[in-house]
């Protein structure tokens, strides 16, 4: 497994747009495309947003990866700020490098 962490002002808004539609996106028929356990954490593949993860899925599709990378997001205070962290984590591609 290959995890990448990433920090930034986008992450932030990501996780705060997962967190306002929590609830919205959670349909009976369809799966659900955010998952929360039990510490808060969002789980998704991203895919449903526009941008950075839809993008990068497609060019890890056509590149042969097999499933889309996973995202957690969790919210946090650091010295009273609150902070976003993100985390992506893929699997290894089918075919070894050489």
């Amino acid at each position: 497994m290959f995890q990448l962490y990433l920090f930034s002002c986008t992450t932030q808004n990501l996780l705060l747009n997962i967190t306002h539609l929590r609830t919205s996106f959670v349909q009976m028929a369809a799966p659900a495309l955010l998952v929360f356990d039990e510490d808060g954490r969002a789980h998704s593949d991203c895919t449903h947003w526009q941008g950075f993860p839809s993008i990068l899925w497609e060019v890890m599709r056509d590149a042969g990866y097999p499933s889309p990378p996973r995202y957690v997001g969790e919210e946090f205070l650091e010295m009273g700020v609150a902070r976003c962290r993100v985390r992506m984590t893929h699997a290894p591609h089918p075919f070894p490098a050489h």
